[in-house]
């Protein structure tokens, strides 16, 4: 590998032949084992060192690779295959790396952030306003009863300086722990609930991914048509696509839902692995429900009297 010349702007494991993108064999092994040995435990800086080791080029021509470079590769979703890119590994694999990717952040969040709220809580970034659609954040509390928890969870837009902007509720920890115990329980309740696979939208064709689309094909009329030019045509409707595109991950968390809840029976206390690896996201709304949003799309609308529904 040291030494080839690789298309600049490019994927590894890609290049451009005739105006469309082929697979380089040798590049798609090394990007194989990097998602293999990633999800096996080897970190991104060690895979970066021994990328750089063996002289392999990045994307902009150079024998040198970083954690950051390989953290970008790890999370690139063309390598599963689309419209325009062959795929070089499995869309499972590419999911067990983002499942790890994750767990790997909040280890590091923990460890580089002791003192800090938002590297440590496992609510944060899963809590969102019904009303106003923005995240929910962790406030200590002015004044609390004796033996009443210091905390409690509101809109990030409640309070303008002195004037309330949305008037969603005030909640405890407990009660949306509660919520999301509740949800999980009923899919333990009813296993089809892990089974049901909510279709994610397909990627949404923007002005700009049109336009190129044009460009591309009126240069494909042309005889003698350039290759570099199709090639940066390609580059920036891909990434167009894949800003705009998400990744069809709910029968597979359908699945991991299934593995983690329904075989592992009832819970009698909310737990925070479950509750990471399973929900998405809660919605909070003023009529005193929640949506508990699971990894597979179903919703589950949590009433305040801990009643449940799909």
């Amino acid at each position: 590998m040291a030494g080839i010349k690789r298309q600049k702007r490019f994927p590894i494991g890609y290049r451009i032949q005739n105006g469309r993108a082929e697979v380089v064999p040798e590049e798609a092994e090394l990007v194989q084992r990097i998602f293999r040995d990633y999800l096996e435990g080897s970190t991104t800086y060690g895979i970066a060192k021994w990328m750089t080791e063996l002289g392999v080029l990045n994307a902009n021509g150079h024998p040198s690779w970083s954690h950051a470079s390989i953290g970008n590769l790890l999370k690139n979703p063309r390598y599963c295959g689309d419209e325009y890119y062959p795929p070089i590994i499995s869309k499972e694999l590419f999911l067990q790396v983002q499942e790890r990717r994750e767990n790997r952040t909040s280890q590091l969040g923990r460890r580089y952030h002791p003192n800090s709220h938002a590297g440590k809580g496992i609510l944060n970034g899963k809590i969102f306003c019904g009303t106003c659609g923005l995240e929910y954040r962790k406030y200590a509390k002015k004044r609390q009863k004796p033996g009443e928890d210091k905390w409690c969870w509101k809109c990030s837009k409640y309070q303008n300086g002195r004037k309330v902007s949305c008037g969603n509720r005030i909640l405890s920890e407990e009660q949306i722990k509660n919520a999301a115990l509740t949800a999980m329980n009923l899919v333990v309740e009813h296993p089809e609930l892990a089974q049901e696979v909510q279709k994610e939208s397909a990627a949404v064709e923007t002005p700009k991914y049109r336009k190129l689309t044009r460009q591309i094909e009126e240069l494909l009329q042309i005889e003698e048509f350039s290759a570099e030019e199709i090639k940066t045509l390609l580059y920036e409707r891909a990434m167009e696509q894949y800003q705009s595109a998400e990744i069809e991950s709910r029968a597979y968390y359908g699945r991991k839902i299934e593995e983690i809840l329904c075989r592992g029976g009832k819970q009698e206390y909310f737990n925070e692995k479950c509750f990471q690896k399973t929900v998405e996201k809660i919605m909070v709304f003023k009529n005193g429900t929640m949506d508990v949003h699971m990894k597979n799309g179903v919703v589950i609308q949590i009433k305040e009297d801990g009643g449940g529904k799909q």
